[in-house]
């Protein structure tokens, strides 16, 4: 048996890992740790708003991407 990922999984495996690449460094994530809110805002406003990493797996009738 073969499995393969669509274009659709491997432009979001594709995105993904550039979107690690520039924003997981272990020095970042620490500080965003350590931060009051325990987060960095910016970076989950890019997942969510940008991205649309928060739908994916939802369907489009409920607001998801499908």
């Amino acid at each position: 048996m073969h499995f393969a990922f669509t274009e659709e999984q491997t432009l979001i495996h594709d995105t993904a890992r550039a979107f690690c690449a520039e924003h997981g460094a272990t020095s970042r994530l620490r500080a965003a740790i350590e931060s009051p809110r325990g987060y960095d805002e910016a970076t989950w406003r890019a997942i969510g708003e940008e991205l649309g990493w928060c739908g994916i797996a939802l369907p489009a009738d409920v607001g998801g991407s499908g």
